[in-house]
């Protein structure tokens, strides 16, 4: 009996210790995700402030392309100042990889620093979310030599499922996509999105970004959460 009664109460002391770690748990976590927005949110207002941009890729390091390497060519190799690409004659695909979905309204300009041997034309491909489908960008032609980019997202014109459409607003998947003759190659050095005016102080009780309550609030946090899962075309609310 006294063996019983110690496995009973050593049963009875693992659920207590069980449900009494359940709130140390959930403060956990949401003190994580609290210092996960707070480093988030000061990264991107201190990139914004600064003139800066917080989505910026290095065509010198496979990290920043999706799988490393390119689609549509088997002769693409990193190289001192950037990522060579020989074509096929066929098109070639270079995706960006995005930690998070990039709003397009806030960053509507792709600067785009690459060399080319020959004359080509640059589009892009992006969709909106990982289910949505994808759009494609009229191209902008690249002369013969260096040449450093600026395409503006909002004033180009775009294509979704063969048919005109409005330009994306947020890109969940963005692809390069390079058309040049056959042999000739494209050596893509680096990528930046950015605004299309400097942000000062002054201007940031004006600014409007994805910004959650703190998770502490417990209630208005989730409700947020919600509104944002139920709302996905909505992007930005004021600060």
């Amino acid at each position: 009996m006294p063996v019983l009664l110690r496995r009973v109460f050593a049963w009875l002391l693992c659920v207590v210790c069980a449900l009494a770690a359940l709130p140390c748990l959930d403060f956990l976590a949401r003190h994580q995700l609290r210092q996960h927005l707070v480093a988030s949110a000061s990264a991107t207002l201190g990139a914004l402030t600064h003139a800066d941009s917080p989505h910026q890729w290095s065509a010198r390091t496979a990290d920043d392309l999706i799988a490393g390497r390119a689609f549509g060519t088997t002769d693409a190799q990193f190289v001192e100042d950037g990522f060579q690409l020989r074509s096929r004659g066929n098109e070639i695909q270079v995706g960006l990889v995005l930690a998070a979905a990039m709003d397009l309204a806030r960053f509507p300009l792709l600067d785009i620093d690459l060399r080319s041997d020959s004359p080509a034309a640059l589009g892009l491909i992006v969709a909106e979310s990982l289910e949505a489908p994808t759009c494609m960008s009229a191209t902008t032609p690249v002369a013969r030599g260096e040449s450093l980019l600026t395409i503006n997202l909002r004033s180009i014109e775009w294509q979704c499922q063969g048919s005109a459409s409005a330009p994306p607003r947020r890109a969940a998947m963005l692809r390069l996509h390079l058309e040049l003759p056959a042999d000739a190659s494209v050596t893509l050095r680096h990528v930046r999105a950015r605004t299309q005016t400097h942000l000062d102080a002054p201007a940031l009780p004006n600014l409007a970004l994805p910004l959650l309550p703190e998770p502490r609030d417990g209630v208005e946090f989730d409700r947020m959460l919600s509104r944002i899962a139920e709302n996905a075309g909505q992007m930005t609310w004021p600060i």
